[in-house]
Protein backbone atom coordinates (compact mmCIF):
# COMPACT_ATOMS: atom_id res chain seq x y z
CA UNK A 1 0.00 0.00 0.00
CA UNK A 2 1.11 3.36 -1.08
CA UNK A 3 1.61 6.01 2.17
CA UNK A 4 1.60 9.70 1.25
CA UNK A 5 2.35 10.50 4.75
CA UNK A 6 6.18 9.69 4.78
CA UNK A 7 8.60 8.85 2.24
CA UNK A 8 9.04 5.43 1.31
CA UNK A 9 11.24 3.29 3.34
CA UNK A 10 12.85 -0.57 2.57
CA UNK A 11 10.03 -2.07 4.12
CA UNK A 12 7.32 -0.77 1.56
CA UNK A 13 6.58 -3.33 -1.50
CA UNK A 14 8.72 -2.91 -4.58
CA UNK A 15 8.98 -3.85 -7.90
CA UNK A 16 12.37 -5.40 -9.03
CA UNK A 17 14.12 -5.51 -12.43
CA UNK A 18 16.92 -7.77 -13.38
CA UNK A 19 18.30 -7.60 -17.03
CA UNK A 20 21.03 -9.53 -18.64
CA UNK A 21 24.09 -8.22 -20.22
CA UNK A 22 25.46 -10.16 -23.81
CA UNK A 23 29.19 -8.50 -23.22
CA UNK A 24 31.31 -10.22 -25.32
CA UNK A 25 35.10 -9.12 -25.25
CA UNK A 26 35.18 -5.33 -24.51
CA UNK A 27 32.00 -4.81 -26.60
CA UNK A 28 28.32 -5.53 -25.78
CA UNK A 29 25.72 -6.70 -28.00
CA UNK A 30 22.49 -6.47 -25.76
CA UNK A 31 20.71 -5.91 -22.70
CA UNK A 32 17.45 -7.40 -22.18
CA UNK A 33 15.23 -8.07 -19.15
CA UNK A 34 15.81 -11.51 -17.52
CA UNK A 35 13.24 -11.18 -15.14
CA UNK A 36 10.89 -9.08 -12.82
CA UNK A 37 9.85 -9.50 -9.10
CA UNK A 38 6.30 -8.64 -7.83
CA UNK A 39 5.31 -7.70 -4.32
CA UNK A 40 2.81 -9.51 -3.05
CA UNK A 41 0.73 -9.88 0.50
CA UNK A 42 2.27 -13.37 1.49
CA UNK A 43 4.94 -14.45 -1.25
CA UNK A 44 6.14 -12.56 -3.96
CA UNK A 45 6.27 -13.41 -7.79
CA UNK A 46 9.08 -14.04 -10.22
CA UNK A 47 8.67 -13.72 -14.12
CA UNK A 48 11.16 -14.85 -15.88
CA UNK A 49 11.89 -13.41 -19.46
CA UNK A 50 13.26 -16.22 -21.88
CA UNK A 51 15.42 -16.43 -24.72
CA UNK A 52 16.37 -18.48 -27.51
CA UNK A 53 20.28 -19.40 -27.38
CA UNK A 54 20.82 -20.17 -31.20
CA UNK A 55 19.53 -19.12 -34.75
CA UNK A 56 17.80 -15.98 -35.56
CA UNK A 57 15.77 -15.75 -32.47
CA UNK A 58 19.51 -15.34 -30.25
CA UNK A 59 20.68 -12.86 -32.91
CA UNK A 60 17.61 -11.01 -32.93
CA UNK A 61 17.16 -11.09 -28.59
CA UNK A 62 13.57 -12.05 -29.78
CA UNK A 63 11.19 -13.25 -26.79
CA UNK A 64 10.55 -17.15 -26.75
CA UNK A 65 8.63 -16.61 -23.89
CA UNK A 66 7.29 -15.67 -20.53
CA UNK A 67 7.25 -18.41 -17.51
CA UNK A 68 6.72 -17.91 -13.65
CA UNK A 69 8.57 -19.51 -11.40
CA UNK A 70 8.03 -22.96 -10.50
CA UNK A 71 6.98 -23.65 -14.07
CA UNK A 72 9.11 -26.27 -16.28
CA UNK A 73 10.55 -23.13 -18.01
CA UNK A 74 11.89 -21.35 -15.32
CA UNK A 75 13.21 -23.85 -13.64
CA UNK A 76 15.19 -24.91 -16.81
CA UNK A 77 16.45 -21.49 -16.97
CA UNK A 78 17.18 -21.08 -13.28
CA UNK A 79 17.31 -18.62 -10.74
CA UNK A 80 18.91 -15.96 -13.10
CA UNK A 81 18.05 -12.55 -12.00
CA UNK A 82 17.12 -13.43 -8.31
Amino acid sequence: MQDHAVAAGSGDPNVQYAYEDGIAGNEAKYVRPASVIYPGPSARRVVYYNYPTSGVGAALSRLDNIAAAGSPTASQKGNKGS
